[in-house]
């Protein structure tokens, strides 16, 4: 049985890599000591911290990994 959290991600919509962050307003930090992240977008701290500054090529590679991640809540 899937998680909450993996239910809410995958039913919100994923932004395309030109829009603003795949930020849902449902931010939690979740993870352990070395593999915190974000639990409504499920983005690395520094993937959140780096957004604004990563290409359109950048963000699309870390958009393209997000189903994983959902998998591994």
């Amino acid at each position: 049985m899937k998680s909450t959290l993996a239910r809410n991600v995958q039913q919100a919509p994923v932004p395309s890599a030109k829009k603003r962050s795949p930020c849902r307003g449902i931010c939690h930090i979740i993870g352990g000591p070395y593999s915190r992240m974000c639990g409504g977008c499920l983005r690395s701290l520094e993937e959140i911290e780096n957004w604004s500054r990563y290409s359109d090529e950048e963000r699309a590679n870390i958009l393209r990994l997000l189903p994983l991640r959902v998998e591994q809540t």
